[in-house]
This record gives C-alpha cells, structure tokens and sequence, in this order.
C-alpha cells in the first residue's frame, strides 16, 4: 500500500512538471507504459544530461519502486545447446527487475551515495533456478555482483565500518551466498580484484572454496564453462597469489567443482566445451604434484539424459517465407506481392508470439536493406546509395512501400505486454537501422549530425501504440534533422 502511494505522490508531482516541458512530458506518457520502457526512457534521459538535477533523485526513486513489476526477475540468455533445438528467441536488453534497481543504485551512488546504499539493501539477492535438461533459457545473475562491486567502491563508510571490514563483508557474504554455477564468474570477476590485503585474501579464497563446491544441474554448468567460469577462477588465483594465497587452494576447489561435474549426468545436447575445459585446467596445473590434472574417466559423464524440446511448429514454414524474402532481395518480380505474405505470416500452430514477432521484423529488415545511408541522397532516387560511403545497390522495395507493415508489427499491444525487452530490442534495431550520418556545406563550413529521417520518427510518433509514440517522440527530441540540412545553403 505504502509502495503504491508513493508512486502517486511521484507520478501526480510530475504531470504538473509535464506541461510545457517535451522531456517532462515524455517521461509522463512513458509513465502509462510496462517499468521496463518506462525505466528506459528515464534512463536514456538522465544518460543524454536532459533531466534537471533536483528532479533526478525523485524520479530514481519511482523507478524503483515500480522495478519490481518488471516481467523477468534477472536477465536471461540462451543456455548451451547445440543447433537443432530452437531455443526461444530472448533481449539481451537488461531491463529486468534485478537490472533496473541495480543500475538506479550505481546512478545514485553518484548522486546521493548514502541514498543509493540504503537502496541496495532493499535488493534481495536473484534466486537462481538449477535449469533442467528440457530448459533452453537460464537466468543471469551477473548484474547483482555488479551492483555489489559498485557499492563497494563508491558507497560512502564510516571510518567504524572501514575499521571493522565492513567493504569486504560485503563482498564476502554475496560470494557465500553462491548457489549456482552461473554466479561464480560474475563473483570472480566483479570482485576479487577488490582485495589489497592477506588477510582479506585468505577469507576471499576460503569464500570461493565453499563456492565451488555446489552441485548443480548441467544446464547451469554447461552455462557456467560457456561464461569461461575456468579462466574467471584461474586468474583470479593467479592475483590472490601475488597477495600471499597459495594458488592450489583454489586450484583444488576448481578441479572438484568441474570433477563432480563433468562425472554426473549430461545433457543430451550440451554444446558446452567440456573437452576444452579439461584441457585448459589440466595445462594450468601442469608441472606441480598438488593438484594432479583431470583423467579421462573423471571426464566421463555417469549418463547422457534429456534435451531440449525441437523446433517450434511453424519454423519450416517461416523457412519457406525467408527463402522467398531471400529470393525477392536478389531479384525482384514485380508480379511477387512479398510484402503481402510478410503481413500476413502469423507462425504455427504453438509457435512463441514472441519468436514469431523477431522472425517477422527480420524479413522487413531484410526488405528495406541498407538504408543507413546519407540522408539527403535516400531522398533522391536517382543519386547513389551511400554505405560508409561506397555506393551500394538500392533496395527491392522503397522504404515508403515496407514501413507501413513494419510499423504495424511493431504497434503490437500484446508484445509489449508479454515481454517488453523484445520489442524494445527491434524498436532500436530500426533507430539503428535508420540512423544516417548527414552532412552539408552551410556558410563555407561542413555541418555534420546524425539524425534519423523526420518521416520514420513522425511514423512512430503517429503510430496508435502509446510506447512507440514515445520512442518517436524521443527521436525528434534528439535526432531530427537541423534546419541547416532541410535547407542547406548550396552556394
């Protein structure tokens, strides 16, 4: 109850604000949208220096509080797994709830370090799941041990707290709260050149020891040597040795933690490199006796089980339709309506909506080929079209002809609600896709600005999704063309 009013005493402080003011009035709109694009745009705005200092802590403050509305609780990724099972197509954009609060936390430990520390302590730690044999998804948890580094280094203690550790406690206790193989890497890397002193080193090397001694499933751990946990645990050996650590405490917890693994039951369809793995540890540890090197038989699995589920139901058809997209970009048949089939491909039955709408966008991607070009010359067809500046083949289909079905994939109400990242990924593959360097002679000078076409960002501005009005609002805020490139002196 106190959460949400606190976010209405926030949001009614800002509609005031909104009037009169574009980025104000931005923010207030994104306000209506999911936490992720709403936090987003904050982000964005408060990154670009376009949200007034007194009104930043606020703002921060309502994101969140709203974070945990977020659809994924930690980023997720593709596990290992080898072609053939199609894993669900998934954003790389970390706007879960894990993400957000946590990059709240590191922008106020520049703004209000000891505010930004009361947060952090608010963040439970991600509970991550030991991911079966049928899972194709595992949840990252890199960002929490992130947000540990960034407290560390820049939260403000006392002089009682620096006297009794408190900075290394910190670390120490998220390192022993490990519970998966996919949180060691992040640990290692994150935190253990943090450690100046021999007696914090030994307390850090006895914390990794217990670490690596998990068990856990092999999807997680085929994930774990996908992140190189072994070069992440090596080198971390390595510097805790120059502080006075015997590398082979370390070593040795390493060596049990892949035995234990690499002996137990496997996936079916890893494509984890185990044999690599085995391979780099054992030429770590050659030339000593303490820590002997990784046998064959310690290599072998105790059995082979489970695999991921096949392709979903309409791949093959999406296939047929990517090859004719294909077909069409080489050689246009002006008596092809490609356009048409595009529009009107909606995948299989028990297709994932989400994987059907990225597969979608691919194809008009496809069809508007390369059109990161100079902007004045995308407007003329009968000048050259400029890539990096090397003349390349226009493509089959005007921009004109393809926006209008690419915008209404992307005006899709039920993506946004089901996963957010996903569509805001494709919204800034088509910025980036759009985004031109222009220039013109203005005054006896050269002008130069990246912009984005005025008629793309009207496009989204215009468009009946609130979320894409937003992000075409921002593009006109920040990358509409200058007055001296619509009307450029040509003297």
């Amino acid at each position: 109850m106190l959460r949400r009013a606190a976010i209405v005493v926030l949001a009614t402080a800002a509609l005031a604000a909104a009037a009169g003011d574009p980025v104000a009035a931005i923010i207030d709109e994104a306000r209506g949208d999911p936490v992720e694009i709403f936090a987003d745009v904050v982000f964005h705005l408060l990154d670009a220096g376009k949200i007034p200092e007194k009104e930043r802590v606020p703002l921060l403050d309502e994101v969140f509080l709203r974070a945990t509305d977020a659809r994924e609780a930690v980023p997720e990724r593709p596990a290992a797994i080898r072609p053939g099972p199609a894993a669900p197509i998934r954003a790389q954009i970390k706007l879960d709830a894990l993400s957000i609060q946590g990059r709240v936390v590191q922008a106020l430990l520049g703004i209000d370090a000891k505010h930004g520390r009361e947060l952090f302590s608010r963040i439970p730690r991600p509970n991550v799941p030991r991911t079966d044999c049928k899972g194709t998804i595992l949840e990252d948890p890199t960002p929490y041990f992130e947000i540990v580094e960034a407290v560390v280094v820049h939260a403000p203690f006392t002089a009682k707290e620096q006297e009794d550790r408190v900075p290394f406690w910190t670390m120490e206790s998220a390192i022993r709260g490990i519970q998966t193989s996919l949180e060691i890497t992040p640990a290692a890397r994150n935190l253990a050149y943090l450690v100046h002193d021999e007696k914090d080193t030994l307390a850090m090397v006895s914390a990794f020891a217990v670490a690596l001694g998990i068990d856990d499933s092999d999807r997680n751990f085929g994930g774990a040597i996908q992140a190189n946990v072994l070069g992440a645990v090596l080198v971390m050996a390595d510097r805790l040795a120059k502080l006075g650590a015997p590398p082979q405490a370390l070593q040795s917890a390493l060596r049990g933690f892949l035995v234990r693994h690499l002996s137990a039951a496997r996936c079916a369809d890893s494509s984890a490199d185990y044999t690599g793995a085995v391979a780099a540890f054992n030429a770590a540890v050659a030339g000593q006796t303490s820590v002997l090197p990784i046998t064959p038989e310690e290599n072998t699995p105790a059995k082979i089980e489970g695999k991921a589920e096949s392709k979903p139901a309409g791949y093959s058809q999406f296939q047929e339709l990517a090859d004719q997209v294909n077909a069409f970009s080489k050689n246009p048949d002006p008596s092809v309506d490609v356009l048409a089939a595009v529009r009107a491909w909606k995948g299989g039955d028990g297709d994932d909506p989400v994987g059907v709408f990225h597969r979608k966008l691919s194809l008009y991607f496809q069809l508007m080929g390369p059109f990161a070009v100079n902007y004045q010359d995308s407007l003329d067809a009968r000048s050259p079209l400029l890539v990096n500046g090397r003349a390349v083949p226009r493509p089959a289909l005007t921009l004109q002809a393809v926006m209008p079905g690419l915008i209404a994939t992307l005006s899709d109400a039920e993506i946004v609600d089901l996963s957010p990242c996903d569509w805001l990924e494709e919204v800034r593959n088509l910025l980036r896709h759009m985004t031109t360097h222009a220039s013109s002679k203005v005054g006896g000078k050269i002008l130069s600005q990246e912009v984005v076409p005025p008629d793309i960002a009207q496009a989204l501005a215009s468009s009946s999704l609130s979320a894409l009005q937003v992000y075409g609002r921002l593009e006109i805020l920040e990358h509409s063309p200058p007055s001296w490139l619509i009307a450029p002196d040509r003297k």
